[in-house]
């Protein structure tokens, strides 16, 4: 038999669990994705969601409950697995910071892959100097944020 595949990566599960497992953290969670520009539509932010919204009307998370909230079987077996993940560990607000590092960093090296591609691109088809050196500088700058994080 084969594993169903997570629909989000393992610093995304770690946080996850954390706004469940500790519901102070949902607000800090939130802040430091809207900081960081992480508010794409995916899966993290649709459970996020669904998370914070239960928390609201409930005042308490009941796993059982909550994955009847979500019904999707998919999200239903990440919040289970997420839960499970930060069961044992004792320094949440440390995870919370390594979690969030790990995410901001992820997303650095998918804008540097992006930015690599339209570059290439760009050095291919003879793209205007202005426009290359635009987006040479934003790689460089990205490469920056990547070693400060």
């Amino acid at each position: 038999f084969s594993r169903p595949v997570s629909c989000i990566n393992v610093a995304e599960k770690m946080l996850l669990g954390l706004a469940m497992d500790e519901p102070r953290l949902i607000s800090e969670i939130r802040n430091h994705l809207k900081i960081n520009g992480i508010n794409k539509e995916n899966d993290f932010k649709i459970l996020l969601d669904a998370v914070c919204d239960y928390w609201e009307k409930n005042k308490t998370i009941n796993i059982a409950k909550l994955t009847n909230y979500v019904k999707k079987e998919e999200y239903c077996k990440t919040i289970v697995d997420a839960c499970s993940a930060v069961e044992d560990i004792t320094d949440k607000n440390k995870c919370l910071k390594d979690c969030i590092r790990n995410i901001k960093q992820s997303n650095i090296k998918d804008k540097m892959k992006d930015l690599q591609n339209q570059i290439k691109t760009a050095q291919e088809q003879s793209y205007d100097e202005e426009h290359l050196s635009r987006l040479i500088s934003e790689y460089s700058n990205l490469l920056k944020q990547k070693i400060e994080v």
